[in-house]
């Protein structure tokens, strides 16, 4: 038998087609169980404009506001041969679910310390047969985050003052560093745990609240000076390009004074023949060491 070698080349050039159309129809994206006549989501995107991250801070970020999806919004996709995308019951699009969505991304970008974030979306409706396919599209533009002016305790009680102060170099909130959600909570905590460990048993979160101040003096001054006004106008300029927040823990008094009541250890007692039920108060179990 006789080898073609033009024959062998059209074949080949052939089956690379057919293999690119295998794979073409076989990577296209298929809804099942989707609502007939209605719009439905296959796809959402999430763009994030500006800020300062790395490739991996910015992936986790696109993970994090992907999260924030409403619950009508959320598409499950099942992956067979590692080409086909099969979406099962694709949600109905809904622009309030959108919104919705939109506004969680900007929550969860708030709580990062990016209080001037804006989320938005856009639909893009394609018509595949008689389906309406939608892609939503969200852009998220981050902007400057908040950074931490100051930070400083104002506790009104002379003991609960010192101890903060005394250990305020291992304070989780940093000047320079944006204002945090996660770090608001773990200084408030760290601050629980240190009274606790020294003898405020009754210490908790509800004492404390921290509170925090955006306001630009330079827009609050009043003066006839127009060089003085040149002057907080342009520092009016650079407060609004770096956003900062003061920041301070005060002391949220409670009904209870026994709260903020320190305590001490007393008498101490070594029971080794003690059996639940005994009374501790009985002076046969006692022997006095001390």
């Amino acid at each position: 038998m006789n080898f073609n070698p033009l024959f062998f080349y059209k074949l080949t050039g052939q089956l690379k087609y057919l293999l690119f159309a295998c794979l073409f129809i076989g990577s296209c994206t298929i809804p099942k169980k989707y609502q007939k006549g209605k719009p439905f989501i296959t796809k959402n995107s999430i763009e994030v404009k500006g800020g300062k991250f790395s490739k991996e801070e910015r992936a986790s970020l696109k993970q994090r506001l992907n999260a924030q999806l409403d619950d009508s919004s959320r598409i499950t996709t099942v992956t067979k041969y590692f080409i086909r995308h099969v979406i099962i019951s694709p949600p109905a699009f809904d622009t309030a679910s959108a919104a919705k969505s939109a506004r969680n991304m900007e929550t969860s970008m708030l709580h990062l310390g990016y209080y001037k974030a804006h989320a938005s979306y856009t639909a893009d409706t394609l018509q595949v047969g008689d389906q309406q396919r939608v892609q939503v599209n969200y852009v998220v533009e981050v902007n400057k985050p908040t950074l931490i002016d100051t930070m400083m305790y104002i506790l009104r009680r002379p003991d609960l003052q010192q101890l903060a102060v005394k250990n305020m170099e291992n304070s989780l909130i940093q000047k320079g560093k944006p204002v945090t959600k996660a770090a608001v909570l773990g200084e408030l905590n760290r601050l629980v745990d240190l009274y606790r460990n020294n003898g405020y048993y009754k210490f908790s979160l509800e004492e404390l609240v921290m509170r925090g101040d955006t306001t630009v003096a330079a827009l609050t001054t009043i003066t006839d000076d127009i060089f003085e006004q040149l002057q907080l106008l342009a520092e009016a300029q650079r407060a609004r390009d770096s956003p900062t927040i003061k920041l301070a823990v005060v002391l949220n008094p409670p009904a209870d004074s026994s709260r903020l009541k320190q305590y001490y250890i007393n008498n101490i007692y070594i029971l080794p023949d003690y059996r639940t039920g005994d009374n501790i108060n009985d002076s046969s179990l006692t022997t006095r060491y001390l």
